[in-house]
């Protein structure tokens, strides 16, 4: 049936090719088209095989039109359905995708006495005494991820789900449209979390974390709504992006945390697994986290003034939550660890 198909598009192709169709054509084509990828028989496979096979089809076509000005329209005409068809088959391979991705209710959640080590920079030392470390997902290998697992340690990766960094593997899949102003705090400019292609890259960026083996994901930067990103982004808009980031996670097996964000927590909590906090104390923001406490759910709670350690951990240890004063570049310089100091 798949290869009757698509001799068939091929077929209606060279047909289209050789009429010289015109406007009306081109309408019917691209529905026909739309009917043949939409096709429920297709799976991944064989939908980049069909988009290998129409592509080089289009393509020789094209190269007959090579000669003729840019202005002509059967020219003009091929490269539209040539990108019409590539944008159809894309997305239908991306749904097929999304179809073999199992919807897993099994992955990691932490407890509320979960202890925790958090460190994004410099050599990580695998022996501290934890249940959980959260460190990045682009630097660490997964040799270390595997090692930490031996040891019984569950490990989460960090990244970045709301802001562009240029020395990531991956910065070039970003575009400049969604591309916003520079953080007023680090080297790092706000994206566009409404955009189609930040979502794509963020999956990607799960399944990068899948693949090395990581236990669940902590996104950063996901309140640019409240911050002057340079888009018009709203409340729904930020709260849209992070429950999506949620189901995609989970649907990878991946738990995940909901960093910062204080804003939206009573109702973003049900979709998250367990908080990562930067500065309540500082910001007198602690209460707004509660409702992680009460769904039973771990607080990995930060705090940076080891001026105030005594005020910090007694705020930290009277609500429950895992808190540690820690260097802001966290490099594992120091720690101290509010739970040693009851």
């Amino acid at each position: 049936m798949k290869k009757i198909l698509t001799f068939l598009l091929i077929l209606i192709l060279n047909f289209w090719f050789a009429s010289f169709s015109k406007a009306a054509d081109l309408t019917k084509l691209k529905s026909f088209i739309n009917i043949i990828v939409s096709n429920k028989q297709w799976d991944t496979i064989k939908l980049n095989e069909l988009k290998w096979t129409i592509t080089s089809t289009l393509t020789l076509a094209i190269e007959k039109t090579k000669d003729l000005p840019a202005t002509n329209e059967k020219k003009k005409d091929l490269l539209e359905i040539l990108n019409y068809f590539l944008t159809t088959v894309d997305e239908a391979i991306e749904n097929s995708k999304e179809v073999i991705i199992e919807e897993k209710k099994d992955w990691y959640k932490p407890n509320i006495n979960t202890t925790w080590h958090w460190q994004l920079k410099w050599e990580i030392d695998l022996n501290k005494d934890v249940d959980v470390y959260v460190i990045d997902l682009f630097d660490t290998n997964i040799s270390q991820v595997k090692t930490l697992q031996s040891k019984g340690k569950k490990v989460i990766a960090y990244f970045s789900a709301g802001s562009y960094e240029d020395w990531r593997t991956d910065a070039n899949s970003f575009k400049n449209p969604i591309i916003g102003k520079k953080m007023s705090w680090w080297d790092e400019k706000w994206l566009d979390v409404r955009s189609g292609n930040i979502r794509d890259i963020m999956k990607k960026r799960l399944d990068f974390a899948k693949e090395k083996g990581f236990d669940g994901v902590e996104i950063d930067n996901v309140d640019g709504y409240t911050n002057d990103t340079g888009f018009p982004l709203t409340y729904d808009d930020q709260l849209k992006y992070n429950i999506f980031l949620s189901k995609e996670a989970h649907k990878r097996g991946l738990g995940i945390a909901l960093k910062n964000d204080v804003e939206q927590i009573a109702e973003l909590e049900p979709y998250f697994d367990f908080h990562i906090n930067e500065e309540c104390f500082e910001y007198n923001e602690c209460e707004k986290i509660m409702p992680f406490i009460r769904a039973k759910k771990p607080v990995f709670h930060v705090e940076y003034d080891r001026e105030k350690k005594d005020e910090i951990c007694e705020e930290g240890n009277r609500r429950g939550f895992q808190t540690l004063i820690l260097p802001l570049g966290l490099d594992d310089s120091f720690k101290i660890d509010c739970k040693l100091l009851k």
